[in-house]
């Protein structure tokens, strides 16, 4: 593991190391949270480590103004998608620096790259972990009762330390291609760890905002693109919402935003355009759609 020395300066409110981790196919994920903190959370965003796999993908952040850390892990593949093996071996690291990280910081904050924020955050999240008195304090998926791995706030604990262990060991099995289901299944529920859930309507996941508005924006504080799987998905899908914030042709943001109005009209017709289940990347909308559709169904009614 590359050695951390995070400047004082980094820390949110001197307590928090806030933070994620990229190999390349992902570094315009990471890089389109990090606009978007820049728009609602500025402060935040001058606080983001972004850790990245190699040399290839720090190159990527060359004038962005982000702050990098090489981690030296060069026999990564550039992208690996959820599922598929080797995909344990990538999201290893985000329990492999929360460990170092607290080591040096109260705090780890991790965020997924598929995150956005769409108001002040900051603020709200201090205030929560000053009052719940928890080891960790996580985004939830309801209705589905599921805590979600990819945006959580650990402190430094005992029991936080063994945690980031026991998903260490089984994250580096190359076979693995899931980590949030071995979460759910293995850690939720011991007595020696304490966990507090965010508000889902807050915090939001996929299945509580996709396609619920014809116009305007979600309510919540955070988006989550997850519910489904690949990096054109997740683009087209943010793109469709508006949450897209880095440079994009003005024609495919229209023809998004309109297709965009179009699925989220038919479903308030019972047209019910969205069919399949989570998916891998296809060509054409019609398939992306039948990808995301099952689980947002099935998830807000």
């Amino acid at each position: 593991m590359v050695n951390l020395d995070i400047p004082a300066g980094m820390l949110v409110n001197g307590t928090t190391a806030l933070y994620t981790f990229t190999t390349l196919g992902y570094a315009p994920f990471v890089q389109n949270l990090h606009a978007s903190l820049l728009r609602f959370e500025p402060q935040l965003a001058s606080s983001l480590i972004v850790f990245c796999a190699d040399e290839a993908t720090e190159r990527a952040f060359d004038s962005t103004g982000i702050f990098t850390i090489n981690c030296g892990a060069a026999d990564l593949p550039e992208f690996v998608e959820f599922e598929n093996s080797g995909f344990g071996q990538v999201v290893s690291y985000k329990y492999r620096l929360a460990q170092a990280l607290l080591r040096q910081a109260r705090y780890a904050w991790w965020w997924d790259g598929d995150i956005v924020v769409r108001a002040p955050v900051a603020e709200r999240v201090d205030a929560l972990v000053r009052s719940c008195d928890c080891d960790l304090l996580m985004q939830h998926e309801w209705p589905g009762d599921v805590h979600n791995v990819g945006f959580w706030i650990a402190r430094r604990t005992a029991s936080v330390e063994k945690m980031l262990s026991e998903m260490i060991d089984y994250t580096s099995l190359p076979q693995v291609g899931d980590d949030q289901a071995y979460f759910n299944e293995v850690v939720v529920g011991r007595d020696d760890l304490e966990i507090k859930l965010l508000d889902h309507d807050e915090f939001m996941c996929g299945n509580r905002f996709y396609y619920t508005q014809l116009t305007g924006e979600p309510a919540g504080r955070v988006l989550h693109f997850n519910y489904t799987i690949g990096r054109r998905s997740k683009k087209a899908l943010m793109l469709e919402h508006g949450r897209w914030y880095l440079p994009e042709p003005r024609r495919t943001r229209c023809a998004a935003r309109l297709r965009h109005v179009v699925v989220a009209l038919a479903l308030r017709c019972g047209l019910n355009p969205l069919g399949g289940d989570v998916g891998v990347d296809v060509p054409g909308p019609r398939e992306r759609l039948r990808r995301v559709g099952n689980r947002i169904r099935t998830s807000t009614r």
